[in-house]
């Protein structure tokens, strides 16, 4: 049987890192509708946006139900994420005020 996080659990486990990384997974997944998008990708983004990233806190945000890994890969060099909850991930922003 599976259960839903609540927000604000999942909004404790997190730091302010671990936030600011899912707010611009969020606004990239989004910002072309493009739905998955390689850690490569996020990493840019963030270094252009001068926020912190490693590849830990993408899996740390998986381990929380926030992001999900697709099978896909690209030559087996990238891993592919996409928005696991929106809503969760919504609401765990909104709670932080991290918001998107």
């Amino acid at each position: 049987m599976f259960h839903q996080a609540l927000p604000e659990t999942v909004a404790a486990r997190l730091d302010e890192t671990h936030l600011s990384l899912l707010r611009v997974c969020m606004e990239f997944a989004h910002k072309d509708n493009i739905g998955s998008f390689a850690g490569e990708w996020i990493k840019n983004e963030c270094e252009r946006q001068g926020v912190a990233s490693h590849q830990a806190w993408l899996s740390k945000l998986v381990n929380e139900g926030l992001l999900a890994k697709n099978d896909l890969t690209r030559g087996g060099k990238r891993r592919y994420y996409r928005i696991a909850d929106t809503e969760l991930a919504r609401r765990v922003l909104s709670l932080t005020g991290a918001g998107v």
